[in-house]
C-alpha cells in the first residue's frame, strides 16, 4: 500500500498532519517527477497547484467585477438623484412665477442642458467600463485557452494513477 501525500505551495505535507511551512515534504521534491508511477502525489500536487492558481485568478476577477459594478452604480444613481433634484428645482421655479414665460423657458433649457450633461457622463462611464470588460475578456479567454491545455496535461498525468474500471 502506497501513502499519498497532498501538497500545496507553502504547506509541508505528511500522511498524519499538515503544517504550514515553506518547504515541501520529502515525498514531494522540487524536481519534476510527474510521470513517475511510484509518486502519484506529484501529479496531484501539480493539479492542486493549478487549481490554486485558477482560484486566485477567479478571486481577482470577482473583485474587479465588483469594483466595476460599484463605479457604474454610483454614476447611475448620482445621475438619477441629480435629475430628480433638478426636476424639483425647475418645478419650483416655474410654479413660483407661472406667467413669466421667458424665465420659465430659460429654466427648462437649463434643466435640459444639465440632463444632457448627466446623460453624456453616464454614457461615457458605461462605454469605458464596456471597453475595460472587453479587454479583460480577451485576456481571460486567451488565458483560458492556455489553461485548458495545461490542465488537460495535468489531468492526464493524474488519471494514470486512477484504477482501471472493468
Amino acid at each position: 500500500m502506497q501513502t499519498a501525500y497532498i501538497c500545496q505551495p507553502g504547506l509541508q505535507c505528511s500522511k498524519n498532519s499538515l503544517t504550514l511551512s515553506n518547504q515541501r515534504h520529502p515525498g514531494c521534491p522540487e524536481e519534476d517527477r510527474h510521470d513517475d508511477p511510484e509518486h502519484p502525489s506529484e501529479a496531484l500536487c501539480s493539479y492542486l497547484d493549478y487549481l490554486s492558481t485558477a482560484h486566485e485568478k477567479f478571486a481577482a476577477s470577482v473583485k474587479e467585477t465588483r469594483e466595476r459594478a460599484t463605479r457604474v452604480n454610483e454614476t447611475l444613481l448620482g445621475a438619477l438623484l441629480e435629475s430628480q433634484r433638478e426636476a424639483l428645482e425647475t418645478s419650483k421655479r416655474i410654479a413660483a412665477n407661472p406667467s413669466d414665460y421667458s424665465a420659465n423657458v430659460k429654466a427648462m433649457m437649463e434643466a435640459a442642458t444639465a440632463a444632457q450633461e448627466r446623460s453624456m457622463s453616464l454614457a461615457k462611464t458605461l462605454f469605458q467600463e464596456q471597453a475595460d470588460v472587453a479587454a479583460e475578456f480577451r485576456k481571460v479567454f486567451d488565458g483560458a485557452m492556455k489553461s485548458s491545455s495545461d490542465i488537460s496535461e495535468t489531468a492526464r498525468k493524474l488519471s494514470a494513477f486512477w484504477p482501471k474500471v472493468a
